[in-house]
């Protein structure tokens, strides 16, 4: 029973979450975009419940101990742009044609590399304030002890 709650914190709550935000974003871009709702098929929303879980399933290698943290980020994008084309772009047939397709996944490979940048830099700056924090040692305090 343990193990079923691990698993449900770990991957199927962040998979309903990516869920959550993925449909969201299609019904805002198709109502932007066409000026309606959009209508997906069950068998696309199942595509996009597969692609939320695939990036659960990628999120879940930042919690590996011990791997640099550069690896770590290559292999989360290698394993979201593959699940990606496969979800979004091969089985769900959206993009009829190659050109389409390339156009839209070099996009999805922009914006992740712009997130992943900005997630990156407020990471090494909130690590440096760490770093610089727990080297400051008042000198202040010895004078208070001795008075």
């Amino acid at each position: 029973m343990e193990k079923l709650k691990k698993l449900r914190d770990a991957l199927i709550y962040p998979a309903c979450v990516y869920f959550t935000l993925i449909l969201f974003f299609f019904y805002s871009f198709g109502a932007a975009v066409k000026g309606k709702d959009v209508v997906l098929t069950i068998s696309q929303i199942g595509l996009l419940f597969a692609f939320g879980l695939s990036l659960a399933l990628c999120g879940l290698l930042f919690r590996v101990q011990g791997m640099n943290i550069i690896i770590k980020v290559a292999l989360h994008f290698t394993g979201t742009v593959f699940a990606f084309v496969v979800f979004l772009v091969l089985l769900s047939g959206y993009f009829a044609n190659t050109s389409g397709g390339l156009i839209i996944t070099l996009i999805f490979c922009f914006l992740y590399v712009v997130v992943a940048a900005v997630i990156l830099g407020i990471r090494a700056a909130v690590k440096r304030k760490e770093n610089d924090d727990s080297r400051y040692q008042s000198q202040f305090d010895k004078l208070k002890n001795k008075e």
